[in-house]
């Protein structure tokens, strides 16, 4: 395998970093697998190195996996997902709906309470939104009274607009 050589962020000796895979832990309940990891020890003052190329994408395209699965997610799957959104707690909680506290409990390690089908459905639509670049709103859904909807609607082509008043 091919060699890159970086300087040690320590002592400045050289260390000499080998393609390799690897199990990392990102938070989950199990490390994940990545391939083409690069790794170094430097001799001189014993610093390990784990480089992982573009982790952002990495990290994303675990989400859109977590999203995805046909299992219930975990506590900590639940915690990594909401990191990945950038959420904290407080924000998860506004985008779903419920109490600040209910989203805590979710979380817990030691003794984590059920995220309602209904609440864990709609945090793997806003990863996939999110994944897609469609930024979340859902705290501005539903919040007035409800009121009967009036469209005016056009056809353009094979597609259907909504006719701007005026």
């Amino acid at each position: 395998m091919a060699e890159t050589k970086i300087k040690c962020a320590m002592c400045g000796s050289p260390v000499a970093l080998r393609r390799t895979t690897r199990k990392v832990d990102i938070g989950l309940d199990g490390p994940v697998t990545i391939d083409d990891a690069q790794i170094g020890h430097c001799d001189a003052c014993g610093e390990d190195y784990l480089g992982v190329t573009n982790m952002g994408g990495l990290l994303e395209q675990v989400a859109q996996k977590l999203a995805l699965k046909p299992e219930r997610l975990t506590s900590r799957e639940i915690r990594f997902l909401r990191t990945q959104l950038h959420f904290s707690g407080v924000k998860l909680a506004c985008e779903l709906g419920v109490k600040p506290e209910t989203a805590y409990r979710w979380e817990r390690a030691d003794k984590p309470a059920p995220m309602s089908l209904t609440a864990e459905r709609l945090l793997r639509l806003v990863v996939l939104e999110s994944s897609a670049g469609i930024p979340p709103k859902l705290h501005r859904l539903g919040i007035a009274a409800a009121a009967p909807s009036r469209f005016r609607m056009r056809r353009r082509g094979r597609f259907w607009t909504e006719r701007k008043a005026g």
